[in-house]
């Protein structure tokens, strides 16, 4: 039996080792390898094994030898291939017989390895916490990065020690602090002090015509640093110079830290019946170191002169019978009104209507001119008295006329006059 066993492995090796030298493309061992094909084959099939898949050939040889023998069997017999007895038994003697028959040997069986159970993916490490962002300092003084120290790199190490497979992730660095951004400061702007308004105190100023002089405000709305001029004048509205005011104009200073100035209007204190209130305009214009507020006004002049006295020139005026009588109205003082009359005969002669004269009444009326002041005296007609041809008796006659429906005037002496009318035909 062992050399049988012997005799099998001899016959074996050469091709388990051609086998696993075709899949390894290794060279064909020699002869004098033999003696190490054990250890050489459990080397190269370790080695396999981790490399990559393979087949593992179980090869189960059993030769069976048959003869005319005594039924002696070798198991492993080696048949030299001659067609001769090369049998022998146990002690070496050559067996008789037929030709002993190699029955062929099974087919060999391939077992599929299991795949390599692969290994467990590594758990990634935590991603680092990124540091927050640094908050810019309120200051323009920059603040250096603070220093980091490194981290020792292990890597080494670890790789000898665990041949790398458990390298520790790096540690992520602190980011650096951002440096503050240099606030950069306000470029100063220049804002100019807002001028000062300068202004009529009061829309309306008044005075009364025998006080003299209209004294007029003007006003600033806050204190200047500077000195603070303006313009002024006068203009006619209802009064007119030079006959109720004086013309006036000229320039107002102000003073640094003053808010009030004046200026005055001459008004003229004169005899004539003006309106109730005569208007003068103010302007301003032309201010220096400050804008125009309210820059019109008005004086007011209150007049106090009575209604003018209205009368005939004369009581008595004498005329013939042809004749139409002119009369003369008189005011004692004039007017800046329109003032107007009426006259006409009235009761109390001796002439009678209609033979000596007709009931006529006349209106007249008076107008004030250009300057504001209006006529003091006026001529007027009457053509009432009548001429006939009969011789008249008694002779003379009397017609009295009257002013009468005065409008802006007062009755004077005489209110009436009469008319003295002479016959002129024979008797």
């Amino acid at each position: 039996m062992r050399r049988f066993f012997s005799l099998t492995i001899m016959l074996l090796a050469p091709a388990m080792m051609a086998v696993v030298c075709c899949g390894l493309r290794l060279p064909t061992p020699s002869a004098p390898q033999r003696v190490v094909v054990k250890g050489l084959l459990d080397d190269i099939v370790n080695d396999v094994m981790i490399v990559t898949p393979y087949v593992t050939l179980t090869p189960t040889l059993t030769p069976t030898l048959s003869g005319n023998s005594q039924g002696a069997s070798v198991a492993g017999g080696a048949n030299n291939g001659d067609g001769g007895n090369g049998g022998q038994d146990d002690n070496g003697n050559p067996i008789a017989g037929s030709k002993p028959t190699v029955n062929p040997l099974p087919t060999a069986t391939a077992s599929t390895v299991p795949s390599p159970t692969p290994l467990p993916t590594a758990t990634p490490l935590p991603t680092a916490t990124p540091l927050p962002t640094a908050t810019l300092l309120p200051t323009a003084t920059p603040i250096p990065p603070t220093p980091i120290p490194p981290t020792p790199d292990n890597s080494s190490n670890n790789d000898d020690n665990n041949g790398g497979a458990n390298d520790p992730t790096p540690t992520a660095k602190a980011t650096a602090t951002a440096k503050a951004t240099a606030t950069k400061s306000p470029t100063p702007t220049f804002t100019p002090t807002a001028l000062p308004e300068v202004f009529f105190a009061q829309s309306t100023y008044s005075v009364g015509e025998a006080e003299g002089d209209g004294v007029i405000t003007v006003s600033l709305d806050r204190v200047s640093g500077e000195p603070v001029t303006v313009s002024y004048t006068t203009t006619n509205i209802t009064a007119f110079a030079p006959n109720d005011y004086l013309s006036t104009n000229g320039n107002l200073t102000f003073p640094s830290g003053t808010l009030t100035q004046t200026f005055t209007v001459p008004v003229v204190d004169d005899n004539v019946d003006d309106p109730d209130i005569e208007e003068v305009g103010l302007k301003l214009s032309n201010p220096k170191n400050a804008t125009l507020g309210t820059d019109t006004a008005v004086l007011e002049i209150i007049d106090d002169d009575p209604l003018p006295l209205v009368a005939f020139e004369s009581p008595n005026y004498d005329i013939d019978e042809a004749d139409t009588p002119q009369l003369t109205i008189t005011l004692d003082r004039p007017s800046g009104k329109n003032v107007s009359f009426t006259y006409g005969p009235t009761s109390g002669g001796t002439a009678v209507t209609p033979d000596d004269y007709l009931v006529i009444f006349n209106v007249q009326p008076l107008a004030p001119d250009s300057t504001g002041v209006g006529p003091i005296s006026t001529t007027v007609t009457w053509d009432g008295v009548v001429d006939d041809t009969d011789c008249e008796f008694p002779d003379p006659k009397t017609l009295i006329l009257d002013l009468s429906s005065l409008i802006n005037l007062d009755p004077g002496d005489p209110i009436t006059t009469t008319i003295t009318i002479f016959d002129d035909e024979p008797c």
